[in-house]
């Protein structure tokens, strides 16, 4: 994905030296490319961070393939009054993927994930709040499993074309009905 300054991404290194001395078993995986990467990569260095990998731009499938393979998906954006209008498309693919989200974006985002009951929300750019998600999600894998098929049945129900096709026909039937 996009490795940038709207994701907001720093507080990630935080939450990875909190949980490097408690939780050795995380590890966070960035995969992509963009302005920022080269700097996270020198703070990550900078803090000896061996839990944080980088890995460069990868094709759709294979992508899908890192998704499936992460225990769960961190969907951030900055904390910023107007990304809370924001819904990231990766909030989608990552609910598709059947993994627990995590997320930092406010607003309609945050009221698709609780509604699909997909992951857990903590606030924009908060190193702390996402390592005591983290830690919540290590202690209770059951939970986890359950969000990742509440994501996976929510986007296949409401996420596909055609049930955006659908909505949209409805909608306009309501403006000219």
């Amino acid at each position: 994905g996009n490795i940038g300054i709207c994701q907001g991404l720093d507080h990630i290194l935080e939450a990875a030296e909190r949980l490097e001395k408690d939780r050795k078993e995380v590890l966070f995986r960035f995969v992509g490319s963009g302005p920022v990467k080269d700097k996270l990569q020198r703070e990550a260095e900078r803090h000896n961070l061996s839990n944080i990998e980088f890995h460069p731009r990868v094709s759709l499938d294979e992508a899908a393939a890192h998704m499936a393979a992460a225990d769960a998906l961190l969907v951030p954006l900055a904390d910023h009054e107007i990304y809370r209008s924001f819904i990231p498309s990766k909030l989608f693919d990552s609910m598709a993927a059947g993994r627990p989200v995590l997320l930092s974006v406010d607003g309609e985002a945050r009221s698709i994930l609780e509604e699909a009951e997909a992951g857990r929300y903590y606030p924009a750019e908060d190193g702390k709040e996402l390592a005591n998600n983290i830690r919540w999600m290590l202690d209770h894998p059951e939970a986890c499993t359950e969000m990742g098929d509440n994501g996976r049945a929510y986007a296949q129900t409401h996420c596909t074309r055609e049930a955006q096709a659908n909505r949209l026909t409805a909608f306009l039937e309501e403006l000219v009905g």
